[in-house]
């Protein structure tokens, strides 16, 4: 049903919300099981760690911290990528399955994203303008390891080829995704706010109210990450139907 519905070229914004809003009920579940392995103990590590407001606030256990942090995040889009795929093709998927498979693409995912920073921040160097044109062609480069099983330089021509002839409109849909994300975790964040301000006298509760925070904010960026999926499997069925 929907990978027939993305197959369509008129396919918007509010349909990748629409279409994203589904997968996450349907696997909610599955979404918060993967808050709780990918992101709930590197937040719970960062509170034992403490704030880093200097240089002079680093400790040797952040740079392992920073490590553990990467991997868990990479391995968390991933998975998401994994799941909403098998949802758009009519398929059930566990987490268990979905971190396996984004573990064997760990070491490519994680040389395409170093490759993509590198060249990004070159740019930015460069005039800055120049950065945004990279980032933005390099845009699915990730997908296209994980969903399409390309090598990592392979991975770089692919997400080319689909944003070519298409720029300014993949770059205007991804601003417009990134803002849809900015206002859930403005939203989010003013909330948690709140409520610390008015519950945060009782012992324990900070830290209960950090950690329903972290879970809430781990949903949203699936969700997120779930609509970038969406977007991409969208721009590559009409590329190569």
């Amino acid at each position: 049903m929907y990978q027939a519905k993305l197959k369509e070229a008129h396919v918007t914004v509010k349909d990748y919300m629409d279409i994203a809003g589904k997968i996450c009920r349907e696997y909610f579940s599955e979404f918060f099981t993967l808050v709780l392995i990918t992101q709930l103990p590197v937040a719970l590590l960062g509170i034992g760690i403490g704030p880093i407001e200097s240089p002079e606030d680093i400790t040797p256990l952040f740079f392992p911290y920073s490590v553990i942090s990467s991997i868990l995040s990479i391995l968390g889009v991933m998975a998401t990528m994994k799941i909403t795929e098998a949802y758009i093709l009519g398929k059930s998927i566990q987490v268990s399955e979905a971190l396996s498979f984004a573990l064997s693409k760990l070491l490519s995912s994680i040389l395409v994203t170093i490759i993509i920073t590198f060249l990004s921040l070159v740019g930015f160097i460069f005039f800055f303008i120049p950065g945004i044109y990279i980032a933005n062609v390099l845009y699915f480069a990730l997908d296209s390891i994980v969903l399409r099983n390309q090598k990592v330089m392979e991975s770089l021509g692919y997400s080319y080829n689909l944003v070519k002839g298409q720029w300014w409109k993949i770059f205007g849909r991804n601003i417009l995704l990134f803002l849809i994300l900015f206002v859930m975790i403005f939203v989010s964040t003013i909330g948690f706010t709140l409520i610390n301000f008015g519950l945060g006298w009782i012992p324990f509760m900070p830290l209960l109210i950090s950690i329903a925070d972290v879970l809430v904010t781990g949903l949203i960026s699936y969700f997120f990450f779930t609509m970038l999926t969406v977007f991409f499997l969208n721009v590559d069925y009409l590329r190569h139907p």
